[in-house]
């Protein structure tokens, strides 16, 4: 798909986790797992990493992917990309916006993605993922509940839909990776914050809050993004034996 480029926003200060991005993972630095595994999926023109910090341009360059410097002062991944467009070429349509922060993604996924926002209407798709009543419960976990087209109706930090019965529903967490038309990135970056955006600090709200329909995909591949020390662990004892990971190690 010669109209679709992804695009990988990383930073050294994340809040949780600082300087997660280059942390190794089975002898690999996290956002060399992202960059291989954009690569691995056989559909962008080309790839991206977006950052504000010297140090991730300079390994994104002895990786051999290219990087466009961005603002230091966004407070959102997709702030970030808003800005990272209009430092490139206009030789694209669709965007894939694919988290620094999760080394697990399959390849697959990434290419349903591409060929989902290049081949139909919607001008944002991106992914949920079946999770347990107990994980819903986890702040860092944004979760999202749909109408019956499965299009977002809400996203929140906390356990929903509720139920007034007490039975228990199912939950879906959001995964950050997103595809977007161009176009539409263009208008985000005019769209103020709204208030719901501001409390729930998820990215997607802002689209939801000035009535942009979202189109959500069941995501049938387990992923773990990296938000803690711990999280590292766990990743890391699962791409031991990842299909993908045994392709490129």
């Amino acid at each position: 798909m010669n109209n679709t480029i992804c695009i990988i926003p990383a930073r050294m200060g994340s809040s949780r986790f600082p300087g997660k991005a280059l942390e190794k993972i089975c002898g690999i630095e996290m956002l060399h797992h992202c960059f291989i595994r954009a690569k691995l999926a056989e559909c962008f023109s080309d790839i991206y990493i977006a950052t504000p910090d010297q140090e991730i341009h300079d390994f994104s360059k002895s990786i051999g992917c290219k990087s466009i410097d961005t603002k230091d002062t966004h407070t959102r991944c997709t702030e970030r990309i808003a800005e990272a467009i209009t430092k490139i070429d206009d030789s694209f349509e669709n965007v894939v916006l694919y988290q620094g922060d999760e080394p697990l993604f399959s390849p697959e996924i990434l290419k349903m993605l591409a060929n989902y926002i290049s081949n139909n209407a919607d001008r944002t798709v991106t992914l949920m993922d079946e999770i347990s009543e107990e994980q819903a419960e986890d702040l860092n976990n944004p979760k999202v509940v749909v109408d019956l087209n499965n299009y977002a109706a809400f996203f929140s930090r906390a356990a929903i839909p509720g139920s007034l019965k007490g039975h228990s529903e199912k939950f879906f967490k959001h995964i950050g990776v997103v595809a977007f038309k161009k176009s539409l990135l263009y208008e985000y970056a005019n769209m103020a914050e709204g208030p719901l955006e501001r409390a729930e600090s998820i990215d997607m709200l802002r689209f939801t809050e000035h009535s942009v329909p979202i189109k959500m995909l069941l995501c049938e591949s387990k992923t773990i993004g990296v938000d803690t020390p711990k999280d590292l662990e766990d990743v890391e004892k699962l791409m031991v034996n990842d299909s993908y990971y045994l392709r490129y190690k």
